[in-house]
């Protein structure tokens, strides 16, 4: 992936490992994956075509942790729905996820958030 102009070799090789329609909480299409030779993962929620409006929003949360907490929250917390009705997709990570032995290292972070935001872009 490219950051400012430079090249991370960590982030080249991304896999989806689930692609499925949902209709819950609203209508969309799940992509769920990661990238090779790391412990990121990432869950990307994409409205259907017609009412995609070229945006998308990620939510990176304080800690790192579970890519699919976004489908646990509901009601005033459902970012998921927020995203999908207002013209664009969501994106979330486990920004390196918790046994990856780099638990709150803000390099590992921001890398592997911006690598995932990255790749959805490719994938939108």
């Amino acid at each position: 992936m490219l950051y400012n102009g430079q090249h991370d070799p960590v982030y080249q090789k991304p896999y989806v490992d689930v692609e499925e329609w949902r209709d819950a909480p609203v209508r969309h299409y799940y992509v769920h994956g990661g990238f090779e030779d790391t412990e990121v993962r990432f869950a990307l929620y994409f409205p259907e075509k017609v009412k995609y409006e070229g945006r998308f929003f990620q939510y990176l949360a304080p800690i790192q942790g579970d890519e699919n907490a976004a489908q646990n929250y509901g009601w005033i917390e459902d970012k998921i729905s927020f995203s999908l009705l207002h013209g664009g997709y969501f994106v979330e990570s486990n920004m390196g996820g918790e046994s990856s032995g780099a638990l709150g290292d803000p390099t590992i972070i921001v890398t592997s958030s911006a690598a995932t935001a990255q790749y959805s872009r490719q994938v939108a």
